[in-house]
């Protein structure tokens, strides 16, 4: 090959590889700093990123709950828009659900800058044990009835313990929890704290809890746990009016207002992981990102053969997924040798935030 051509080929491979590791990195926010009320710099965040698992459809015996993944979508657009990279995973079965956990999990949680946020909208249920405790379990979608059959409901469902024994496994510094679901929440010390000042303080390890109800309270479909931690992330569960909303102002937030609107029959419980090293710090959502921060969008796109993609000026391969894409149109070309290119426009709005795509390429 002419010396000429090995240079050109060598420029495009560097410029793939320059524009694909440009692509990743902007698909993770951006760095967020916390301040004392003196100014000071006391925390920062590297990259934000949340899970979001909502299960509507059960299959195996539990009651379906229609809402679940439509809360999920809605507490979605309001962490985009305070930086966090979202994953919305709908109606799990056993294997999805443990899987999607651990992937992100133990793909995030390597830097200890960042922040994981773990949302679970579905089933709860709690197990009396042998020796004397309770432990409280979420249920994926294929999970049969504890009461029909105890040992399968077991291998299905996720407990409290697997939680514990994960988040000590991560080096995330700020992990924060949400089950809309009841259950026993043992494995946190339950807090009555009064919010406190930002200080250094927060920047300490911790992993938080917060739970929609009691083991003997009932969730209903209609979630007013959903609806006030969309409130209260938006600016409403600032208690101290500094700017600022730690876990455990939201924790108090959601503690009072869901009782309120629910009269009584909902009292959502909160707390820290009962370890005095990751017990002392607080997770922090910074409003002023939220006015920084655009709404953005996600998409997928999956061609047979695999192609070249050209997404807005970047140069990609399929099968790929591209997040945090701005509001507005965008215009995608697949291409391959021997092949037909295909020119698409899409356009990312509130109303279609995720789009999928998938072609087929004609030989020429």
């Amino acid at each position: 090959m002419p010396h000429n051509k090995i240079f050109q080929v060598a420029v495009y491979l560097f410029l793939l590889l320059l524009n694909s590791d440009m692509s990743a990195k902007d698909t993770r926010g951006f760095k967020q700093v916390i301040k004392s009320k003196e100014g000071n710099v006391v925390a920062s965040y590297h990259e934000s990123h949340a899970l979001l698992v909502g299960i509507s459809d059960y299959t195996n015996g539990w009651p379906d709950l229609p809402n679940a993944v439509k809360d999920c979508q809605k507490i979605k657009n309001t962490l985009m828009r305070h930086g966090f990279d979202v994953e919305v995973v709908e109606n799990p079965t056993k294997k999805e659900l443990h899987d999607a956990i651990r992937k992100f999990m133990f793909t995030f949680g390597t830097d200890s800058d960042n922040r994981l946020l773990f949302f679970f909208a579905g089933h709860g249920h709690t197990l009396k044990m042998s020796y004397g405790g309770r432990l409280g379990y979420i249920v994926p979608a294929d999970a049969p009835l504890p009461y029909q059959n105890q040992a399968a409901f077991m291998d299905s469902a996720i407990s409290m313990q697997d939680f514990e024994n994960q988040s000590r496994q991560i080096q995330a510094k700020h992990v924060l929890y949400f089950f809309d679901s009841c259950f026993s929440g043992s494995i946190f010390a339950l807090s009555r704290a009064i919010p406190q000042a930002i200080s250094e303080k927060i920047n300490l390890p911790v992993r938080q809890f917060i739970v929609s109800g009691t083991e003997e309270e009932e969730v209903p479909d209609e979630s007013v746990f959903a609806e006030q931690l969309v409130l209260a992330i938006q600016g409403e569960g600032d208690l101290t009016k500094d700017g600022y909303i730690s876990g455990t102002e939201l924790g108090l937030f959601l503690h009072e207002r869901v009782a309120e609107y629910s009269h009584a029959t909902q009292h959502p419980q909160y707390g820290k992981i009962r370890d005095p090293n990751l017990d002392k710090g607080d997770f922090v959502f910074i409003l002023d990102t939220i006015d920084r921060a655009p709404m953005t969008g996600s998409v997928y796109i999956r061609t047979e053969p695999w192609c070249e993609i050209v997404f807005d000026n970047k140069i990609l391969t399929s099968p790929c997924f591209i997040q945090t894409v701005p509001m507005g149109p965008h215009q995608i070309i697949l291409r391959r040798s021997g092949y037909r290119e295909i020119a698409k426009d899409i356009h990312i709005s509130e109303d279609d935030l995720n789009i999928k795509i998938f072609e087929r390429l004609d030989k020429e």
